[in-house]
């Protein structure tokens, strides 16, 4: 059985998410999502084929065997990319992220589109890389697991892998927080995905690749209505949350807890 490794060869890997791929009989036997950043290589999901079993050790030794040869520290990430055969709640975005990487940026209109300087009355939020800011009062931050994109958004990857460029490059871009509609997460929400996963009716029912667990009720999920390729290039880097700003009609939802207050200006 050959092991193939998508992880960058050179001694300090490009940050952002790779694949790892391990094939048997022709087939892939099982992969790894990793997302590499500030010198640690974190492993976010690990899936294995049917027939294969006890190949997920062989994948994290062959992870950790890579990462340590190329001076990199090693996480495993999995319990808080959610412990989900994706890594990730909803339909498609693994393919997504794969478009973004997979395609040459397109640099018109990134500069004045995508990273506008904040001006003196706007609020500023950073996760690892990325920056934030919004005029508005009601923004939450959310894990991107959680994230749901704009149903039928019209995609331009090009675009997308030159905002990601913007990040992986050092740049440190502040992006308008995207618009969203938020949604608080219930008992029966849990118990309905599960039962739709139960009959194989996930995906045409919800758009869902994984059930809600039921650690998430009382959590809230979010669903984009603008801002979808600075969020999806954002989650190709690696960030491990976003932050969006909730629509009037969706507020109500918000406890007073979870609006995001002004961030301490030495984090940025």
């Amino acid at each position: 059985m050959g092991v193939e490794i998508a992880m960058p060869r050179s001694p300090v890997p490009t940050p952002g998410y790779v694949r790892l791929a391990v094939y048997g009989d022709g087939d892939v036997a099982a992969e790894a999502e990793l997302l590499v950043d500030d010198g640690v290589v974190r492993i976010r999901r690990v899936a294995v084929a049917p027939g294969y079993d006890g190949l997920e050790e062989r994948v994290l030794e062959e992870v950790e065997q890579a990462a340590v040869e190329r001076g990199f520290l090693v996480e495993d990430d999995r319990m808080q990319a959610n412990k989900l055969g994706t890594g990730w709640y909803f339909e498609g975005v693994s393919d997504l992220i794969e478009a973004v990487l997979g395609t040459e940026p397109d640099f018109r209109h990134v500069e004045e589109d995508e990273d506008d300087r904040p001006g003196p009355r706007s609020r500023e939020f950073w996760g690892r890389r990325v920056g934030w800011q919004s005029d508005s009062h009601y923004v939450v931050e959310v894990p991107v697991e959680k994230v749901q994109f704009m149903e039928g958004n019209q995609w331009n990857f090009g675009h997308a892998a030159a905002v990601l460029h913007l990040i992986e490059t050092g740049q440190r871009p502040v992006f308008d927080v995207p618009a969203a509609r938020l949604y608080r997460i219930d008992a029966d929400d849990v118990e309905r995905t599960e039962r739709y996963e139960e009959e194989g009716q996930l995906s045409y029912q919800v758009g869902m690749a994984e059930p809600w667990q039921p650690a998430e009720a009382g959590t809230f999920y979010v669903q984009l209505v603008d801002g979808n390729h600075r969020a999806l290039a954002a989650l190709a880097a690696g960030e491990s949350s976003i932050y969006v700003a909730v629509g009037e009609n969706h507020r109500d939802d918000v406890y007073d807890e979870e609006w995001v207050r002004d961030e301490d200006p030495d984090r940025r």
